[in-house]
């Protein structure tokens, strides 16, 4: 059974790769909170804003629907914002601008996903690298001495499966994120295609 100064023996000997997985599950962790906080914020008060300024747009009360966007943070805000903007122009450069904005609002929700997904995929990789070390060092060491005893590869062996945990240590909640994080922007996307449509039929009838 570990203790503590086994799992501290293990981790100084195999430090290379222990030290490589924490510095990516801290790196990780730091994404997936700060995207956490930057999801909820692009999608606090939609449904209220959404009302409100379709409803003063049908007033024709375009400068205090503007006015209105300008004041929320969340992706449907900022999308209406850049489309009252540009009220006045045709339908066709409206849906370009529509377009415009949500591209470049799924871009900023997309940032350091791809570090995520490729220290989901690689991580288990890394561990078992660190695996391979441990079983060969627990074989040399079982080569170099006469007696066979469980006891000469345990440490070889402790090793290899530490490292194999921590991989999937890091690797399981770096996939669980990426994966919850692009669903979540699959979902954005279409709310503001809808969101932003709908603006601007409204628009139109003005």
């Amino acid at each position: 059974m570990f203790n503590t100064f086994t799992l501290r023996t293990i981790f100084i000997q195999s430090w290379p790769i222990v030290s490589l997985l924490l510095i990516l599950s801290i790196a990780c962790w730091a994404i997936i909170i700060e995207r956490w906080f930057r999801f909820r914020k692009s999608s606090r008060y939609i449904q209220a804003f959404e009302s409100k300024v379709k409803t003063l747009v049908e007033q024709k009360k375009f400068s205090e629907a503007t006015v209105v966007a300008s004041k929320y943070e969340n992706s449907v805000a900022k999308l209406f914002n850049e489309i009252l903007k540009n009220h006045l122009k045709k339908p066709e450069d409206m849906e370009r601008m529509m377009f415009r904005s949500i591209r470049l609002e799924l871009e900023d929700l997309n940032k350091n996903l791809v570090f995520l997904g490729t220290v989901g995929s690689t991580t288990p990789f890394i561990g078992l690298f660190g695996t391979v070390i441990g079983i060969i060092k627990a074989f040399k060491a079982l080569s170099m001495t006469s007696s066979a005893g469980p006891g000469v590869v345990a440490s070889g062996i402790s090793e290899a499966l530490v490292n194999t945990a921590l991989g999937l240590f890091v690797a399981i909640p770096a996939v669980i994120a990426y994966n919850f994080f692009i669903n979540r922007i699959k979902k954005t996307a279409t709310v503001l295609e809808v969101a932003g449509e709908d603006l601007i039929d409204k628009l139109e009838e003005k």
